[in-house]
């Protein structure tokens, strides 16, 4: 079962500067930043996002330094 994130939910984030392969990240990405799953292969990041609209964001070699993990989400808060 995957995390249903709705606009206006709160995450609450543990701060950390590693992630492991499934976590749900906060990453900066140059001066954006994006909440995605966190998958590692071999020498390739991947940031998957939950809308399928949208494109993963696949990183290696060089452009593995432009990444920055700032935190890992632990829980999201609806409120009703």
């Amino acid at each position: 079962m995957s995390p249903r994130i709705m606009d206006g939910d709160t995450l609450l984030v543990r701060s950390q500067d590693t992630a492991e392969d499934g976590d749900l990240v906060i990453a900066r990405i140059d001066n954006e930043v994006t909440c995605k799953v966190f998958k590692r292969s071999h020498n390739t990041v991947t940031l998957v996002p939950f809308n399928a609209t949208y494109a993963p964001l696949v990183y290696s070699g060089q452009d593995i330094e432009d990444l920055h993990i700032l935190g890992k989400v632990v829980e999201s808060r609806h409120e009703w």
